[in-house]
């Protein structure tokens, strides 16, 4: 009797952790498991294809620890691009057991970071402790940063726009001011010249 109660309880228990499995998936990957009756054996197939075995784990890890160590922001990569990035590649390194130390990641933050962030970079190192420095207060300053460089570069392009639109003003100017002075000289001397054909008209009369 102790037996049937306990093996009922089992199966009530493993439906409900199926369920948990089950409802977990997204529906492309609910079908990998669709045959399964129990949770172990559900559980089993989705370690095997996300984690695989130790020698596969193993591989993996190393390669992302390389992907990791070479990683580095490009003058052209946005900085939420590359922090998104960064971040999945930190989340990788986790999932497969590495022990990334919040230290490792600011120090790979800081130096992996683009030229265009270097004084800001400096100014951290210099005035915070990076023993205790956490990755969300490096992303608030560097993220300021950012804003206020694009602030300065937009001003630039419209300063930059003003003084050709007004050198462009001043151009037209002076050749409007040359063009109708070289038609006044023109009358000018066109008068002086009649002129003077009349006064030798009248001379030869």
């Amino acid at each position: 009797m102790q037996t049937s109660t306990t093996s009922r309880e089992n199966k009530i228990k493993n439906a409900k952790a199926l369920s948990l499995i089950q409802g977990a998936l997204t529906d492309d990957l609910f079908p990998r498991i669709r045959n399964e009756k129990t949770a172990k054996g559900a559980w089993d197939i989705l370690s095997r294809e996300f984690r695989g075995d130790k020698k596969v784990r193993a591989v993996k890890l190393q390669a992302i620890r390389a992907d990791f160590g070479y990683m580095r922001m490009s003058e052209a990569e946005s900085l939420d691009g590359y922090l998104a990035k960064f971040f999945a590649t930190v989340n990788n390194l986790k999932s497969l057991g590495e022990d990334v130390s919040e230290t490792r990641i600011v120090q790979k933050l800081q130096m992996s970071l683009s030229r265009r962030y270097k004084s800001i970079v400096s100014i951290i190192e210099e005035t915070r402790d990076l023993d205790v420095l956490r990755a969300e207060e490096v992303i608030a300053s560097v993220k300021v940063y950012d804003k206020r460089e694009d602030l300065h570069e937009e001003r630039d392009k419209l300063t930059g726009t003003e003084k050709a639109f007004s050198s462009l003003k001043v151009g037209n100017n002076q050749a409007y001011s040359s063009h109708k002075g070289s038609k006044a000289d023109l009358l000018k001397n066109g008068n002086h010249k009649t002129g003077g054909d009349q006064i030798g008209l009248q001379t030869e009369t």
